[in-house]
């Protein structure tokens, strides 16, 4: 057997198997973002409820669980609670895209092929969609 085929053939091993590992947290952090997504919606629903019912219940506290035990506690708190938690999962989740576009990039490089384009796209925040629609106007 020639040398440089051995050689070849361990380049080729390495490259498919960072490729491989990649790929595996790629799929990873898409199923992180799902379940994320799913724990924002989760508290979106409870803050709305906790909205709707101000005005309805006679007493000012509201039952809460955490850690698989329900708590009594005032409805003010809750609601800091939730949107507090409620931020904190739109960063993680920021935090798990960027690093997501990141890692299908450096995937898309090492299996030769381009990445697509626009595919680093970032949405636009309030601040520049406000000077966008004064400059249009």
């Amino acid at each position: 057997m020639d040398p440089n085929d051995v050689n070849l053939t361990g380049t080729m091993l390495v490259n498919l198997s960072e490729i491989e590992e990649l790929a595996e947290e790629i799929m990873a952090d898409k199923e992180q973002i799902k379940n994320l997504d799913h724990r924002r919606n989760t508290n979106r629903e409870a803050l709305n409820a906790l909205k709707k019912c101000k005005g309805e219940t006679s007493s000012n506290k509201s039952w809460m669980c955490l850690g698989g035990m329900f708590i009594k506690y005032p409805t003010a708190n809750v609601s800091e609670i939730l949107s507090k938690d409620q931020e904190e999962l739109d960063a993680e989740i920021k935090n798990v895209r960027d690093g997501l576009k990141i890692k299908v990039s450096k995937l898309h490089q090492l299996e030769g092929s381009k990445a697509p384009k626009g595919f680093d796209l970032t949405a636009l925040d309030k601040e520049e969609l406000s000077t966008f629609t004064v400059v249009k106007q």
